[in-house]
């Protein structure tokens, strides 16, 4: 079974969408729905969150069990912040209502940050497949007892498809889902809560300079990203001439700088 990874910039959305019948690189067959799932995660404090998802699948009363996945896919949510991408496409649905949508992970690892500045990783296996090369396991993380059933996407009603066009926007709440047991050891319990993409909504933030405000020279508002610290990205631009930039804050900043891209490079002494 092919195994694909994603390593991806940036709540869980998904987006179930039936294809018209003018649609000329897709055709669905009569009495179903195409399904498209895309990732996202809210930011949080934790410093990395990956998952296996073995598999995603819908059912009910009265529908067969549908699966949706081809294979196994690993995913950093904490990359997802800001974002969506792709988790699966084009699976053909049965029409009909579904009470469940269930993804059931196989693996994770969180990645916490301590009281010094360094942090530690806890893994489902000290071998986990989805560990970063070379890294080193400080603790275990238990996945859910019922993990093998997969874990639920709350949504209020459920899930009517009849071959119309439906999208429906999820959210992986890493900072819930992911949880100090105090015993020297995390637990994953994921927390998936789902919602019509009617009763969702999207935030556009524009930036703009005040009327006393002034900016280093060379730097413009356009050169700040969404996913860090405005204070944190301000510093870092003003030192656009220097070869590293130096901090006593959390390694949370020299991490979001990585993942964005900045430069100079961020470091802590």
């Amino acid at each position: 079974m092919l195994r694909k990874t994603f390593w991806l910039a940036g709540a869980l959305a998904l987006t179930l969408a039936a294809c018209d019948d003018d649609d000329d690189d897709l055709v669905t067959p009569p009495g179903t729905t195409s399904v498209t799932i895309l990732l996202t995660d809210a930011p949080g404090d934790i410093l990395d969150a990956v998952v296996t998802i073995d598999q995603a699948f819908v059912q009910g009363t009265g529908v067969s069990r549908v699966d949706l996945l081809d294979g196994p896919v690993t995913v950093n949510l904490t990359d997802l912040a800001n974002t969506t991408s792709e988790l699966l496409s084009g699976a053909e649905v049965t029409n009909g209502t579904y009470s469940d949508l269930r993804l059931v992970i196989s693996g994770a690892f969180v990645e916490v940050e301590n009281e010094d500045g360094s942090s530690t990783i806890f893994a489902s296996s000290p071998d986990y497949s989805g560990l970063p090369e070379g890294a080193t396991v400080g603790g275990e993380l238990t996945l859910p007892a019922d993990a093998a059933s997969g874990s639920l996407v709350d949504f209020a009603e459920d899930l009517a498809l009849d071959g119309g066009s439906v999208s429906l926007l999820a959210d992986f709440n890493v900072s819930q889902s992911f949880t100090d047991g105090g015993t020297g050891a995390w637990t994953l319990q994921p927390v998936l809560r789902g919602a019509a993409a009617g009763d969702a909504a999207t935030v556009t933030v524009t930036l703009a300079l005040g009327a006393d405000v002034t900016l280093p020279e060379g730097v413009t508002l356009a050169g700040f990203t969404a996913g860090m610290d405005f204070a944190d990205a301000l510093h870092l631009a003003a030192a656009g001439a220097c070869v590293e930039f130096k901090t006593f804050d959390a390694r949370r900043f020299a991490r979001r700088a990585a993942r964005i891209g900045l430069r100079p490079p961020v470091t802590q002494p």
